[in-house]
């Protein structure tokens, strides 16, 4: 068990920081996870990937919050719906996951923001509200670098990790058919 003392430490530290020191500690995490992931991709299954994530994140969240301290005082529904959300939340990183193999990180990290953003359309208000959708609405387009056409790739080359070629696919085992793309990857080859 942690001491007072060091907990009290702990608690002034977190109260001390400033909320926006928050907002880019987890963004630098949120987005330089999946930019390594990417260069894992040709050593490990998407879903390996994934799952490395996931049992980081457990791993680290284990070491910091030690929840099973807690886990043996809650009922059984809470128990439940703490296991459906863990379940639910490694579902969405295995799919981030193989949406990041298939498609652009720009392009997936666009595609993740669009509920975000919905939700602050629907909940602006004022002045001030609207100004932070643009605001949010413009960074997103800026830093995905999304292209509005009917082409991935249109105005640049093919990547040669996404590009079917005889030999290779994206993840590295060979197409069958001498080079031809399965239909659903087709639009990848272009």
């Amino acid at each position: 068990m942690v001491e007072p003392r060091f907990r009290d430490r702990g608690s002034a530290a977190v109260q001390r920081m400033p909320p926006h020191a928050y907002f880019v500690v987890s963004a630098v995490f949120h987005y330089l996870g999946p930019a390594l992931a990417v260069l894992l991709f040709a050593r490990v299954e998407v879903l390996g990937v994934a799952w490395l994530r996931i049992a980081t994140a457990a791993l680290v969240f284990a070491v910091w919050r030690r929840p099973w301290r807690l886990w043996q005082h809650l009922d059984r529904p809470t128990r439940w719906l703490l296991t459906g959300w863990a379940a639910v939340l490694a579902v969405m990183n295995s799919m981030f996951y193989l949406a990041i193999d298939r498609l652009p990180l720009g392009t997936v990290a666009a595609i993740e923001f669009l509920p975000v953003i919905v939700l602050a359309a629907l909940a602006a208000r004022t002045r001030r509200n609207v100004a932070a959708l643009v605001a949010a609405v413009v960074g997103v387009y800026l830093l995905t670098d999304v292209r509005l056409v009917a082409e991935p790739w249109a105005s640049r080359s093919p990547s040669p990790t996404r590009c079917c070629s005889p030999s290779t696919s994206s993840s590295g085992t060979a197409w069958p058919a001498a080079g031809r793309c399965p239909a659903s990857t087709a639009w990848l080859c272009r």
